[in-house]
């Protein structure tokens, strides 16, 4: 049995108080970047999909016509907010409610705190600020991601971070004077984290050192951080590089971390840094989305390793993947193929390339 129907009804977190017995629960989000590719293909090569998805979104509605996309989505956005929040809700002031979304959406990826939000908006109540921040995330239009700190008191008293389901409704509504690439990329980021099952409550986070340097997500597995991960639009200058690779490493350092990548717009590169206090030795690799995500239905992770066993003939026979230089295998495990038989993993250095057939 399927049970399906609106927001302004029901929330999915409403299920449990009218169904007894075991339910499955799926969240649906828009397109993720390796979805899109393989269902928009009419736009050419990988680097225009990459780009179009960057600043469109991934809302299937609007592949097949991308000239209505922001229309679509300005309207699609008035629904959620009037529909699934005003009318559910029964909320008297709905421009209070609209002036607290079009904050969000133009903040988007900014840090903000209830009191700071109700003050630069001129709202009376902080109480009620809340309510209606936490009423734009019950349709998942806006998530909120914390501050990580082993204290969960701490956690909570910290600034948050706010990110919205989707980079076209920043194109259709935010109120910007510019492109915000880097913002567009690491908001594109947070929704793959998402679709990679990763949790704000308890698995997914950012975090700040104690000299006020930032990674951007935390990724946690049960009581351990599992990978940091920052994201930068532009690597090409050398004062970029060294403020990101620095920021990484100190935040590394500090969380004992050694699984580091830096999100960018278009480059793939390793790079090796001492973290502080640690005195670790950490590779920190440079990731372009393309090659993250949308080359990720050649290669195969199983579910218990951390190598990657690679399933597109190019690669394998060459270590390459067609335009992108040098890809990198997570573990630093060497993939080799006995001739005639399966693939075995033998360790090596952390950068391998596969080097014999």
């Amino acid at each position: 049995m399927v049970i399906t129907g609106s927001n302004a009804k029901m929330l999915s977190g409403e299920m449990a108080t009218v169904l007894t017995g075991r339910y499955l629960e799926i969240n649906m989000l828009p397109f993720s970047l390796a979805e899109a590719s393989q269902f928009a293909d009419r736009l050419g090569n990988a680097e225009k999909i990459q780009d179009d998805f960057l600043k469109n979104g991934g809302y299937p509605e609007t592949f097949t016509q991308r000239s209505i996309t922001q229309s679509y989505l300005q309207t699609l956005f008035d629904s959620i907010l009037y529909k699934d929040i005003v009318r559910r809700h029964k909320i008297r002031n709905a421009t209070d409610l609209n002036n607290v979304a079009m904050f969000l959406l133009s903040n988007f990826t900014g840090t903000f705190s209830y009191n700071d939000v109700a003050d630069d908006l001129g709202l009376s109540s902080v109480s009620t600020t809340k309510k209606f921040m936490d009423y734009l995330h019950e349709p998942f239009l806006f998530y909120y991601l914390d501050r990580y700190n082993n204290k969960l008191k701490l956690m909570k008293k910290a600034p948050s971070k706010v990110y919205v389901v989707d980079n076209g409704f920043v194109a259709s509504k935010a109120f910007n004077l510019s492109d915000n690439l880097g913002k567009l990329l690491e908001n594109q980021v947070f929704v793959e984290l998402l679709h990679r099952g990763y949790d704000t409550e308890k698995t997914l986070f950012y975090y700040h050192s104690r000299n006020d340097k930032e990674t951007d997500f935390v990724l946690r597995e049960g009581n351990k951080v599992k990978e940091l991960i920052q994201v930068c639009y532009d690597m090409s200058k050398e004062k970029t590089i060294k403020r990101e690779v620095d920021s990484i490493v100190e935040c590394a350092g500090e969380l004992g971390c050694d699984n580091l990548t830096i999100v960018t717009w278009n480059e793939q590169r390793t790079i090796e840094k001492k973290a502080t206090p640690s005195k670790l030795c950490l590779w920190v690799s440079f990731k372009p989305p393309l090659f993250t995500w949308r080359i990720a239905d050649l290669l195969y992770s199983p579910p218990k390793g951390d190598f990657y066993v690679c399933r597109d003939l190019h690669l394998a026979l060459t270590g390459r993947v067609p335009g992108i230089r040098d890809p990198f295998y997570r573990s630093g495990q060497a993939l080799h193929f006995a001739a005639g038989g399966e693939p075995r993993v033998q360790e090596a250095g952390r950068r391998n390339r596969c080097s014999a057939l």
